[in-house]
């Protein structure tokens, strides 16, 4: 064995009373050899030790034959093509179950957008006529509302509680509101938001204004539905 001491890369300290490592280095199991000039006067004697022990058949020389060195080169190439193949076939289901995962989210997206587009025109065409039973008909029974303003303000939850909150739009817009414009829609797996202008009469009063609708989608139902807006003109 041979190693590097750091000691031997810089100029050596003056030292007044024994190192350690000197006092270390006799408490070792064992010693192989001098590498270094700094026991010189011991190794004269260590060789004649190791020859007599060599030659008087207490020491041996431990010698592998070339057959065990082929077997076990053969038996750790076998092992690492072993693990080699388990590391791809975990990479394999690693990538298999990634893009079952991203056909699965992407479908849903699919469906979660179809579904949305659905009940936004449903609800524009409420919004024109106040027939509202066919948004109605996309509700789950839990579906919750959130409003930000009046007497529907914060969360609501049920389907009745919508059919209220929509006949009050219809009352508070009559004759009926006109959708104007659809800026942008976004979507992902769950959920859609519809950003749009619409216009009208607001209790007799001219209204013009900028809305965002998000609908949180479950399958083929529409449970949850958020709206924010805007003034985009005289509005309330």
């Amino acid at each position: 064995m041979a190693g590097f001491i750091s000691k031997y890369a810089n100029n050596l300290a003056q030292m007044t009373q024994p190192r350690f490592d000197h006092q270390l280095f006799w408490k070792a199991a064992s010693v192989r050899g001098f590498l270094m000039p700094h026991y010189k006067e011991y190794m004269a004697e260590a060789r004649d030790r190791i020859f007599y022990l060599f030659y008087t058949g207490k020491l041996k020389v431990a010698t592998v034959s070339r057959h065990t060195i082929n077997t076990r080169r053969c038996r750790i190439s076998s092992q690492w093509s072993e693990l080699w193949q388990s590391s791809c076939e975990i990479s394999s289901n690693m990538v298999s179950a990634y893009t079952q995962w991203v056909v699965r989210m992407t479908q849903n997206s699919e469906n979660t957008l179809k579904v949305a587009q659905q009940a936004f025109e449903h609800l524009t065409h409420g919004m024109a006529t106040g027939e509202w039973e066919a948004l109605l008909d996309m509700l789950t029974e839990d579906f919750t509302l959130w409003f930000p303003m009046a007497k529907f303000h914060g969360l609501n939850v049920g389907k009745e509680r919508a059919r209220e909150f929509f006949e009050y739009v219809s009352e508070s817009f009559s004759p009926g509101l006109k959708l104007t414009g659809l800026d942008r829609v976004t979507s992902n797996e769950t959920t859609a938001v519809f950003e749009f202008r619409d216009e009208g009469l607001l209790f007799g009063q001219p209204y013009r204004n900028r809305v965002a609708v998000s609908f949180d989608v479950r399958e083929d139902k529409i449970c949850g539905y958020r709206e924010y807006f805007g003034s985009d003109g005289k509005s309330y």
